[in-house]
């Protein structure tokens, strides 16, 4: 029981602690520049994103069907072309329509 208590001491200690600095907002993402661009985006559910360096925030901040890190083969662009949708690409710093 020595050791369950001293644990119980610890987490009494520890976690007001780290819930404190998660107040603080020391890590917020939102206050990036990049997730102002982002959120800057003019895209909807028939927009997909391709090599997007941030490709899992960018399906938070916007409303877009898909955004990858990756540029797919020209096949796989083209047929998405002819299901109509709008592709736009994370090139020299910028989003920018493929």
């Amino acid at each position: 029981y020595e050791n369950l208590k001293w644990l119980l001491i610890l987490l009494l200690i520890i976690l007001p602690i780290r819930y404190s600095i998660e107040r603080l907002k020391l890590f917020n993402i939102e206050n990036q520049e990049w997730v102002e661009e982002i959120k800057s985006i003019n895209c909807n559910k028939n927009t997909i994103i391709l090599n997007d360096p941030h490709y899992i925030n960018t399906m938070f901040f916007t409303s877009c069907k898909a955004s990858y890190s990756y540029i797919p083969n020209q096949e796989i662009i083209k047929e998405l072309q002819e299901k109509k949708f709008e592709i736009l690409i994370f090139k020299n710093g910028k989003y920018q329509e493929y």
